[in-house]
């Protein structure tokens, strides 16, 4: 488990920002791994497995995201087995979750960069 103060007091700040800098890389990649893996779960509907009826319910009452951050990975999620370009954009810091939301309702075959 993780301190909340993690100690950080006594490092110093360019410490601190080369860190931060390096969780942002990592934490992009892990989002691009984290929707492969939803696919892939959905896919196989492993969801079922674990007793429940839809992958919306397995994210919202099994990891208690809220039901607008299921409902945002969810999309993202079939939007990058569509769009596989979708998982390097992502982990690279070339577009957020947030806006591959927003832009997934309107990408088509002839309007998405491939």
């Amino acid at each position: 488990m993780i301190r909340q103060d993690l100690e950080l007091k006594s490092v110093s700040n360019e410490t601190v920002l080369g860190e931060f800098k390096a969780l942002c890389r990592t934490e992009r990649e892990q989002q691009a791994k984290f929707l492969a893996y939803l696919n892939t779960i959905e896919e196989r509907k492993l969801f079922a497995l674990e007793g429940y009826s839809s992958l919306f319910r397995y994210l919202v009452e099994h990891f208690h995201y809220s039901e607008a951050s299921a409902l945002k990975r969810i999309q993202v999620a079939r939007l990058s087995r569509r769009f596989p370009k979708v998982y390097s954009l992502l982990a690279e810091g070339g577009v957020s979750l947030s806006a591959l939301e927003r832009i997934a309702p309107h990408l088509t075959q002839e309007n998405a960069l491939t």
